[in-house]
């Protein structure tokens, strides 16, 4: 079974919005986006049109055609992978082990293709009210079924969020970029939440932000805030699934944390480190 949510208080509505307003990708896209967003999308759909905004924030103005008879989105990334390959067989990989390059790593490296979205376990419906506050008691006379109240016992105090935001994000460095504004402290915490990107991307997008441009990077914000928004919102009995994979994504999220600790150590003076001694 498919799940399948309620968009209005996901705040799908402003994700309509964002790709109604894009212009990093055609038309042709952006028609088959909107139809998929506004007929009550399942999760994976959700997830996958969420990452592919990401791709093309990165790619600027090359954009991914889509043909009049609707070619699935999985051969459209496959033949864009194909391209991408032939160009790049040459470069290095970039991974966790590599170093940030001056100026930035270039965008078109940012993702992981083929795109595979996060998702929920199978079988779980999205269409409840939000979890309430830790420790307020609820009963199905406030819209919760019997599985939301049994998800509710099982994971007691926890909400989305929780785990990542034990997790720190002080010893991430954000590149210097001349040619944006914002803050950075509060986009790291965004984008230590997300779901639906892997340490590894997460750090090249890190390694990328010298070379975006500020409306990329607000809109990069803007989609990274409404992933965190759907995310806290998914209905008590996703809970368990949402504790998952937050766990997962956090010791990820660890990864990219120790690999700026070990350029720091590796920068170190022995001045800072006898002041950090």
């Amino acid at each position: 079974m498919t799940m399948q949510f309620n968009p209005s208080p996901l705040g799908v509505g402003q994700i309509i919005e964002f790709v109604s307003d894009t212009d990093c990708v055609s038309e042709s896209r952006k028609r088959e986006w909107l139809s998929v967003l506004q007929s009550n999308p399942s999760e994976e759909q959700v997830h996958e049109i969420c990452q592919l905004l990401f791709q093309q924030l990165e790619f600027g103005s090359a954009k991914i055609e889509c043909s009049d008879e609707g070619d699935n989105l999985g051969a459209e990334i496959s033949q864009l992978d194909a391209e991408i390959e032939v160009m790049n067989n040459e470069i290095e990989p970039f991974t966790l082990d590599s170093k940030i390059p001056e100026g930035g790593l270039a965008p078109d490296r940012v993702f992981d293709r083929p795109v595979e979205p996060t998702s929920l376990p199978e079988g779980l419906k999205d269409n409840g009210p939000p979890p309430p506050p830790p420790g307020q008691q609820v009963s199905e006379s406030d819209g919760f079924d019997s599985s939301d109240i049994a998800a509710l016992r099982a994971v007691g105090d926890y909400r989305f969020g929780d785990i990542f935001r034990e997790l720190p994000i002080e010893p991430v460095v954000i590149p210097k970029h001349p040619l944006t504004k914002f803050d950075e402290s509060g986009f790291l915490e965004r984008l230590r939440c997300s779901l639906s990107l892997t340490a590894s991307e997460k750090y090249r997008l890190i390694a990328s932000i010298p070379q975006l441009s500020q409306y990329q990077i607000d809109s990069l914000i803007s989609i990274l805030n409404e992933e965190v928004k759907v995310s806290s919102s998914h209905s008590p009995k996703n809970l368990l699934g949402l504790l998952t994979l937050e766990l997962s994504r956090a010791s990820e999220w660890m990864l990219v944390v120790q690999r700026f600790m070990s350029d720091a150590k590796a920068t170190a003076t022995p001045e800072t480190v006898q002041a950090t001694s």
